[in-house]
């Protein structure tokens, strides 16, 4: 896959929303495939990398995939809180910032549960 495309294909694998039940997503707005993720909890992407992939490909992969995580994270806030993920991580971090630490913690919090960041390395 070419770099280019796979936040976008990162994106539809951690929000398909293909599980039923249990596994079931009711936020995700994926095509629901049942050949690909179930929820975005049970949806891990594995990295393998070569000998010969350089520093700055393995950075800008794992880039790509931190995107995608923000992306949707972002897309998630802005439904639920009327306010990004990126901006409230900002917020949260602001010492002037005057709303409630604690709120905004509990949310950002849920976002992270609601899109947990799975990446594993196989060697």
């Amino acid at each position: 896959m070419k770099l280019e495309n796979l936040r976008e294909a990162a994106i539809k694998f951690l929000d398909n929303g293909g599980g039923v039940g249990e596994d079931k997503c009711n936020y995700c707005r994926g095509a629901a495939n049942p050949k690909s993720s179930d929820n975005p909890d049970k949806a891990i992407i594995s990295l393998k990398n070569e000998r010969e992939t350089t520093y700055a490909t393995y950075i800008s992969v794992q880039n790509e995939l931190v995107a995608a995580y923000i992306f949707l994270r972002n897309r998630r806030s802005e439904e639920l809180f009327g306010d990004s993920y990126t901006q409230m991580q900002k917020n949260y971090k602001d010492v002037n910032w005057s709303g409630s630490k604690a709120k905004l913690k509990e949310q950002i919090t849920q976002l992270k549960l609601e899109y947990p960041q799975k990446l594993s390395e196989v060697k």
